[in-house]
């Protein structure tokens, strides 16, 4: 059987974009596998910066996602994959921004005490300093 031009050319558009639409696929799970892999470095450091376990829930979600998205990887369902790593980097975010937050607020409130450990000291000094001036007075009344 003999074929035209034409459709030698259809064969050939059609073998190209095959290989095209599979290394793109390769390509994306490349992509998408190294995201899960910068995702799961990121819950470890989670891990090592909650020292006071304030966040034990978000970082049970955020495994429990990588997990889905790594499972949808394995399938090479690579729409919900994706879906399931949106749904990490949001949570990522919010275990950042909590853990950031809770940051701030012990320096909040390390300041707040060094603010009233330094308020004490100086009535201390002023009330010192009154008494001194009391016997200032005292001597000078007395002649010296």
């Amino acid at each position: 059987m003999k074929r035209t031009l034409s459709q030698l050319g259809r064969v050939t558009a059609t073998a190209i974009l095959g290989v095209g639409l599979t290394a793109g696929l390769a390509f994306g799970n490349a992509k998408v596998q190294e995201q899960l892999t910068q995702y799961t470095v990121k819950a470890q450091e989670f891990d090592a910066q909650d020292k006071d376990n304030l966040v034990v829930k978000e970082r049970g979600t955020l495994r429990a996602w990588l997990n889905e998205a790594q499972g949808h990887l394995a399938k090479d369902d690579i729409d919900e994959c994706k879906l399931a790593l949106d749904r990490v980097r949001e949570q990522s975010n919010l275990i950042s921004a909590l853990l950031t937050q809770s940051e701030r607020e012990q320096i909040a409130r390390s300041t707040h005490e060094k603010a009233d450990d330094l308020e004490q000291k100086l009535l201390k000094i002023k009330n010192e300093a009154i008494r001194l001036e009391a016997r200032k007075a005292e001597l000078e009344k007395a002649g010296f």
